[in-house]
């Protein structure tokens, strides 16, 4: 919702189903920068992590999806290229930081579920649009199952399922 003095006025507020403002969800994650907790807000190009100490701390980051990085340890992210058209895909947060400069990425999304045929800690969504499927990351493992059977769907960001919203779970962060 915009602002009824716009132009001079440029402010905006998402609204939930009901109509009522909504507001940012608490995470346990601390601000890199001021040590305030981190909150989960909404913004034109979805979800992001934003230090609750805004407007003094403008730090923010993309949400972390939960799994852990195989090569370096950090959280796979979403990351959407800068240039128009490109691809995005899930990479490590690790991959801008001039110390370790991970380069791990993936272009189906990741699940945070290990793989019960060879261990691996997490699956990947794949498949097509009609036949949607979930992969072991192992491509020499093979397993692989249609959404819906055996173990949880698709889990959103912070694990939190597609239904009614609820707390992610971000102790484990």
């Amino acid at each position: 919702m915009g602002c009824s003095k716009y132009p001079a006025c440029k402010s905006t507020r998402d609204l939930g189903v009901d109509g009522t403002a909504v507001q940012p969800r608490e995470t346990g994650i601390s601000c890199d920068k001021c040590g305030k907790p981190m909150t989960i807000r909404s913004g034109r190009f979805g979800e992001f992590l934003s230090c609750s100490g805004y407007p003094e701390c403008k730090n923010a980051k993309p949400v972390p999806l939960g799994v852990k990085c195989p090569k370096c340890g950090g959280d796979i992210i979403e990351i959407r290229p800068k240039k128009r058209g490109s691809r995005t895909f899930y990479g490590c947060s690790n991959y801008a930081d001039e110390s370790i400069k991970c380069d791990f990425k993936l272009w189906q999304k990741p699940l945070a579920e290990p793989c019960p045929s060879c261990g691996a800690p997490f699956l990947v969504m794949g498949g097509t649009r009609v036949k949607p499927m979930i992969a072991c990351a192992n491509k020499a493992c093979g397993y692989k199952r249609q959404i819906g059977e055996g173990a949880p769907a698709e889990a959103g960001p912070m694990g939190a399922t597609s239904g009614p919203p609820a707390e992610p779970p971000l102790a484990a962060l």
